[in-house]
């Protein structure tokens, strides 16, 4: 089982502004590159969707690691206060007791071990982590994180699902080969995975939980 991490596991801007993190961002390639991005991303809560963009204009420059370290940094802070995703902590549990669990996410692996650090009978239920590279190389829908957990763990590819919540988790598991269900807590979110053509969606992970404990027992 792969996981995205910052959705299906837990709400990492849940106390650490989301806005403000783009904010900073926007600025730090404002003073570098004063047109490069437009008013609505600077406006937006997107931080990754802040390195996604530099990333694709200035690919390999020095403002696109620049850039990355201060959202590593940020997504650090905010994962000291990220707030687990209902149901989550129990599906990990259940799950890792007969499956092979991992991350395969955009987000820095330090984000990501800061989290799961806090999170006693969690962590250690992941047997691999592979969050962002420091260049910004290989975001989803690259699939390139979750080819790197399945050569790992040595997982078949028809026999792994990927849980996500975004149209790149679902292209990333679809050029991947493994199958894919997507997790919508909100209505837009589930509108943009039909569309990006996901197919299995759980708008609460409860139902996942049921579905592993009955076939557990």
């Amino acid at each position: 089982m792969l996981f995205d991490f910052d959705g299906p596991v837990c709400q990492l801007f849940a106390a650490h502004s989301a806005a403000d993190v783009t904010a900073t961002l926007a600025a730090a390639v404002d003073r570098s590159e004063p047109d490069l991005l437009t008013d609505e991303q600077r406006q937006g809560a997107d931080p990754l969707g802040i390195l996604r963009s530099v990333a694709a204009a200035r690919p390999g420059s020095p403002l696109v690691r620049q850039v990355e370290q201060l959202l590593a940094r940020e997504e650090r802070r905010a994962a000291v206060h990220a707030r687990p995703t209902e149901y989550a902590d129990p599906l990990i549990r259940t799950l890792a007791s007969s499956h092979t669990l991992a991350i395969t996410s955009n987000n820095s692996p330090g984000a990501i071990h800061e989290y799961l650090n806090t999170r006693a009978g969690v962590g250690s239920c992941f047997e691999s982590v592979y969050g962002r590279a420091e260049s910004a190389e290989h975001l989803k829908p690259d699939p390139y994180c979750l080819v790197c957990a399945l050569d790992s763990t040595g997982a078949a590819r028809d026999q792994t699902l990927m849980i996500g919540d975004a149209p790149a988790d679902y292209e990333a598991a679809r050029r991947a080969g493994v199958g894919f269900i997507g997790f919508a807590s909100q209505e837009s979110r589930e509108h943009a995975l039909r569309e990006a053509g996901a197919r299995t969606i759980v708008t609460s992970l409860e139902e996942l939980l049921e579905a592993a404990r009955t076939v557990r027992h």
